[in-house]
């Protein structure tokens, strides 16, 4: 059985953007940017049911996680 999971984005200037963070657990953590690119970006756009270009953003664009 897998855990409840949640995502959302923060700190964005719209709702459409930010630095995106999951919940596992019950615990909220930020999604590291080291290896995330184009192809993670269309699936969390895909989860939030965005459409149109997905664009990464990196170096803690959005501000640092915790």
């Amino acid at each position: 059985m897998s855990a409840p999971t949640e995502m959302r984005l923060v700190n964005g200037t719209t709702s459409k953007e930010g630095r995106v963070e999951i919940k596992h657990h019950g615990v909220w953590g930020t999604v590291c940017d080291d290896d995330f690119n184009e192809d993670a970006a269309k699936v969390v756009c895909k989860y939030f049911g965005f459409r149109g270009t997905a664009v990464v953003k990196k170096d803690a664009y959005f501000g640092p996680g915790e």
